[in-house]
């Protein structure tokens, strides 16, 4: 299975360095739009704060692939899904520290709601997702 390998191989690069023009220029047309919904009392709910980041590891591993694959990776081979969880973690991490580095606002959170652990058994959730630590695999 090619993404076994693959989750060996590849280590977290650190892309957060120095200047993102991609990410401050989606923040700030995010935050033009913030204040025109805000202005224009919107119906819908308005995010208070400019937001960085990308889901917890269960919900990222089954966006960027078949969820059926990672429920069956979860059993199957869960040496090697947790070393993706695990560096779906720390990118997490590096994101939310990148964004109080951004905007200055303290995360006294780190939100991990998982709407893809209602699939898995409370055992394996335990096992393989909330026992990581976000350190780097060697």
């Amino acid at each position: 299975m090619r993404l076994c390998s693959n989750v060996y191989q590849r280590r977290f690069k650190e892309t957060l360095q120095g200047s993102r023009p991609r990410i401050k220029e989606h923040l700030k047309k995010f935050e033009e739009w913030r204040k025109i919904a805000l202005k224009k009392k919107s119906i819908f709910p308005v995010q208070k704060e400019t937001f960085v980041g990308i889901h917890p590891p269960l919900s990222a591993a089954c966006a960027i692939m078949s969820p059926t694959t990672v429920y069956t990776l979860i059993g199957t081979k869960p040496d090697i899904i947790k070393i993706l969880f695990d560096k779906m973690l720390k990118a997490y991490f590096k994101l939310m520290d990148y964004r109080e580095k951004l905007t200055g606002e303290k995360i006294e959170s780190i939100g991990l709601a998982n709407d893809n652990s209602a699939f898995i058994s409370n055992k394996m959730y335990v096992e393989q997702v909330l026992s990581l630590r976000g350190e780097e695999n060697d």
